[in-house]
């Protein structure tokens, strides 16, 4: 996985350092961090501790083994949904104390190692320090963009628009300027300052709500569902960008959420605007819907804490045999750019 080298967080906000090459995130039980980061000209790539199936893809296999019992299987994929919620909620309340965003969340991102078994929020890529600038969101799945990274470019004096995708400039948030279609047209904000004071938990709490109304639904609304090539397309792009950020998230969910308390934990976290939202605390403290999983959640997590010195021990090992694997890689390397070396020489 790749991720954009204008990530602003440090190795010190997440991780604990074993070595001077490797990094392992020790104190999380719900965020699933590299054990292996390695860098190189193209961006970072990342090894992660913890393997699991996505929210999803257990979602399927529920609905898959209860699919003769309607109420059976609406049960169940409903406390998968719940069960979800709180553990992320308990991850984002992490990474807020640590002054992080996640900016990815989404239900691949979420890894269960069983329904109502452990939970990681994973894939910190595109994570970035709180109002700090994180750069461009390049990497983000345009569904999941929060309604504040969006704009609607406006003519302004003395600028020119391009259908072509070019930078305009005296958009609508104080002069920030936007990446995208021609003026008029709806694109991601790509003012670093304007861009950085968005660029707090209250996005990670948006991405959340559209996670567990796909849980709970089945699917985003098609409105929301890119098309194959739509970023490449300028005004399709546009036309996209505009109906996340004025999608009637509220008439949606009223119509298409049966539990009243998930509908009322819903309509918080994708409110439009991110003052509003609540934060994880409040989220875990506040909602009816979340309470009969709060207490099992902090005792599975609990539980995790007291396994971490095997999961060290296992997670060093594993980071040590990696290193071990490059380094035959390196050396193998080595021996055939030699091994070239004199068959160069033995023909000349």
């Amino acid at each position: 996985m790749q991720a954009p080298k204008d990530s602003s967080v440090t190795f010190e906000q997440l991780y604990v350092s074993t070595n001077q090459s490797t990094k392992v995130f020790l104190d999380a039980p719900n965020v699933n961090a590299p054990i292996k980061i390695a860098l190189d000209a193209t961006g970072v790539d990342y090894f992660y501790v913890h393997c699991g199936s996505d929210a999803l893809a257990w979602r399927a296999r529920l609905e898959q083994q209860h699919e003769c019992d309607a109420g059976q299987q609406q049960q169940s994929i409903e406390h998968l949904a719940r069960h979800v919620a709180v553990h992320v909620l308990l991850a984002l309340q992490e990474l807020q104390k640590r002054g992080l965003v996640h900016r990815d969340v989404k239900p691949s991102n979420i890894l269960l190692a069983s329904p109502d078994g452990p939970t990681w929020l994973s894939d910190m890529g595109l994570a970035a320090a709180a109002c700090r600038l994180p750069g461009f969101v390049k990497g983000l799945d345009l569904a999941y963009v929060p309604p504040e990274y969006i704009v609607q470019q406006q003519q302004g004096p003395g600028n020119s628009s391009s259908s072509s995708g070019s930078r305009v400039t005296g958009g609508p948030a104080g002069g920030a300027s936007a990446a995208g279609g021609a003026a008029g047209g709806w694109c991601i904000l790509d003012d670093l300052p304007a861009l950085a004071e968005r660029t707090a938990t209250a996005a990670d709490m948006y991405q959340l709500g559209l996670s567990i109304y796909q849980l709970l639904h089945g699917s985003l609304p098609p409105q929301l569902v890119p098309a194959r090539g739509v970023a490449g397309n300028p005004r399709r792009l546009s036309s996209l960008l505009q109906r996340v950020a004025t999608f009637a998230w509220q008439t949606e969910i009223d119509g298409g959420i049966a539990n009243r308390d998930a509908a009322e934990f819903l309509r918080a976290l994708l409110c439009r605007d991110p003052a509003l939202r609540p934060d994880p605390q409040s989220a875990l403290q506040r909602f009816a819907w979340l309470q009969p999983v709060v207490n099992p959640a902090l005792q599975l997590m609990e539980r995790q804490v007291q396994a971490w010195p095997q999961q060290r021990q296992e997670a060093s090992l594993a980071a040590k045999w990696m290193e071990l694997m490059e380094l035959q890689q390196e050396l193998g390397h080595k021996a055939i750019e030699e091994l070239q070396q004199q068959r160069g020489q033995w023909h000349n």
